[in-house]
């Protein structure tokens, strides 16, 4: 346990199986010890649990207060402890920063415990910002549940629905698979998003998507000439004759990429009957880093179809209220 005369050899094992080892002065509190793993790897002191012989260890113990072998390590176990976001205003931003040091290594825990801060409905803005800024985060880099928890408190904050805005909007733009290229883009009248697909002999596969949930759009395909517009509504002619269905999935990761499924199947059957194509998947020009892995398209919930009326009514719809982002 010694080393020197006035020093604490500690080893501190986290449950992934890493280890490090840290030298202190006797007389050191366990605040200490939190203090130079904080350092050392990036854990900030309140996302801190330690344990000794599975015992919790609270701050004000003195490190040598323990019996061990001299020369032998004194055996630390850290577990990562996501903190109640309570107390007075800046308290809360304290503990938000920490939260957002923490990140993804917090896993799931992170997401639950801002679940339940922006639940409360007296939050103060600037901490509903912060917390909706650390979701936005993990989920633009794959976190399932941080999107999940997004989703769910849509309704309740200007800012939720600003960062679902912006997780959305990372479909914009092109996008490249190995056998052809295609577009999401958002249409300047309606703020509604749509899908594009070059096609040989100046034509194109387009279709208004429709959002199922965040990162889900799906919608009727047409085939356009090249020069054509889409079809806005009846005050726009006839309806154009729909080919079958696509499903575009954004894939939120540090590099994202989208997956398309297109059922060639003309009317209005219920999507349970659609014979969906395999998965399409593309990433951005110059992105080589692998998709994550994501659940197959076909297990999804099945889509309600959109009355014809739906256009002509989006149509007329701001886009800050049209919902299909």
């Amino acid at each position: 346990m010694c080393r020197g005369a006035r020093m604490i050899s500690l080893r501190i094992s986290r449950i992934d199986g890493t280890c490090c080892n840290l030298d202190l002065q006797k007389g050191s509190q366990i605040d200490s010890v939190k203090a130079a793993i904080a350092e050392k790897w990036t854990i900030p002191k309140r996302c801190q649990q330690l344990l000794h012989c599975c015992i919790p260890l609270d701050d004000k113990i003195v490190v040598d207060s323990f019996e061990s072998c001299d020369d032998i390590p004194l055996e630390i176990t850290m577990f990562v402890s996501m903190p109640e976001i309570s107390g007075s205003e800046s308290e809360k931003m304290q503990i938000l920063q920490d939260v957002a040091t923490l990140g993804a290594r917090g896993g799931d825990a992170v997401p639950r415990v801002l679940h339940e801060a922006l639940e409360s409905a007296t939050q103060p803005d600037c901490v509903v910002q912060s917390a909706t800024d650390i979701l936005t985060t993990l989920a633009e880099n794959g976190s399932f549940e941080a999107a999940s928890v997004l989703q769910s408190l849509e309704a309740r904050s200007q800012y939720v629905q600003r960062a679902l805005g912006k997780l959305s909007e990372r479909a914009l733009g092109c996008w490249l698979s190995a056998n052809g290229t295609c577009s999401i883009g958002k249409d300047f009248c309606t703020g509604s998003f749509f899908y594009a697909e070059p096609l040989e002999e100046r034509q194109r596969l387009h279709s208004w998507l429709v959002r199922q949930s965040l990162g889900l759009w799906q919608g009727k395909v047409t085939l356009l000439k090249d020069d054509d517009r889409p079809w806005y509504g009846a005050s726009f002619g006839p309806a154009p004759e729909f080919l079958g269905h696509i499903r575009v999935r954004l894939v939120h990761a540090a590099t994202p990429s989208l997956q398309t499924q297109i059922s060639m199947m003309p009317g209005d059957r219920a999507a349970e009957d659609f014979e969906w194509e395999p998965v399409v998947t593309f990433h951005r020009e110059g992105d080589t880093t692998p998709a994550t892995d994501m659940p197959d398209l076909s297990a999804l919930a099945p889509f309600v179809n959109e009355q014809d009326e739906d256009f002509e009514l989006r149509r007329t719809i701001p886009a800050s209220s049209a919902g299909n982002y």
